[in-house]
Order: C-alpha cells, then structure tokens, then sequence
C-alpha cells in the first residue's frame, strides 16, 4: 500500500514538476516576444521623432530663407514713391499718369502690403508641405 502510495506521490510530483517547467517556459517565452515589441515600437517611435525633427528643421531653414527673402525686398522697395493721395481738386494728372500693371510702377507701401503677403503665404506652403511629409512618413 505505502508502495502505491509513494508511487502516486511521485508520480504528482513529475507532473507538477513537469507542468511548473513547461509553464515558465511558456511565460519566459512570451514575456521575451513582448519585450522585443516593446523594443520594436521604441526604436520606431525614435525615428519618427528624428524624422519629425529634422521635417522641423527643414521647414524652419525654409522660413528663414522667406523671411531672409521678404526682409530683403521690403528694403530694396524703401526707394519707391509714397502713395499720392487724391485731393478735392479736378486736375488728376499726378495720379492719372501712375497707370499701370506691372510690379514695378507700385507705390511703396502697396508693394510692401503684397510682398507681405505673398511671405504669408509662402510659409503656409512650406508648413503644408512639411505637414504632408511628415504624414506620408508616419503612414509608410
């Protein structure tokens, strides 16, 4: 009898022992897959940020050309005629003779007000352009 005992005892004893080992393996297994994930989406996630930086820089250097440009031309436009303005009278020869279409026959402060927008918009395009980059990097 303490013979069958001792058997079945050993034989709960192999199989606990059994199940405990095949049961860390499982979990070393699957903590190890995990880990490895987690290290994965790290390294990703750092080279989206490096991706996001220098997409930063890029669009920084741009605006500062822009603005560089703007700066420049507002400067150079400094020598052109204030705007005349119209007064009460008939005779309109000074301001009648001012016809034109062209860039260069705009009285200073127009041409400031259109070079400023024009930088406006110019880094509204870089922005954009920046943003869909970035975009296009983070879904590939």
């Amino acid at each position: 009898m303490v013979k069958y005992i001792l058997q079945i005892v050993f034989v709960l004893f192999i199989s606990y022992i059994s199940y405990d080992y095949g049961y860390k393996t499982a979990y070393n297994k699957q903590t190890d897959i995990y880990i490895n994930q987690l290290k994965n989406q790290e390294i990703k996630y750092q080279d989206l940020q490096k991706k996001f930086v220098l997409t930063q820089l890029d669009k920084e250097n741009e605006i500062k050309a822009i603005n560089s440009k703007h700066d420049a031309i507002v400067s150079s436009l400094r020598n052109r005629p204030e705007r005349i303005t119209i007064k009460e009278t008939n005779n309109c020869s000074d301001v009648c003779t001012r016809t034109g279409s062209t860039g260069e026959q705009l009285f200073r402060e127009d041409a400031e007000f259109l070079i400023g927008e024009a930088s406006k918009a110019m880094i509204l395009r870089e922005s954009l352009t920046a943003c869909r980059r970035y975009l296009l990097e983070i879904n590939q």
